[in-house]
């Protein structure tokens, strides 16, 4: 399977016009900044969901997740942002 980062890096890195490949690379940036926020909040949710059920505790999902086991329970833990309701 091929990363699709080292696909998008790659593309990015193939671009002759330099505004145009400034213009990509400044369009990717917002992109991946989209897509950290909503990592962090399905991974946030995950380790909620891992500890409220009670399979796992903070320090299994900080082994898991590669943090320690204060810092699991720092983010399991942490207010839930409110949702604002879509019309």
């Amino acid at each position: 399977m091929t990363d699709p980062i080292d696909v998008l890096l790659a593309d990015l890195a193939r671009i002759t016009d330099h505004a145009d490949r400034l213009r990509r690379i400044a369009t990717a940036r917002v992109e991946l900044d989209r897509l950290d926020v909503e990592y962090g909040r399905i991974r946030d949710a995950a380790i909620r969901d891992a500890r409220t059920d009670g399979r796992l505790t903070w320090r299994e999902i900080g082994e898991i997740f590669g943090v320690s086991l204060q810092r699991a329970h720092e983010i399991g833990t942490k207010a839930q942002p409110e949702r604002t309701p879509t019309p």
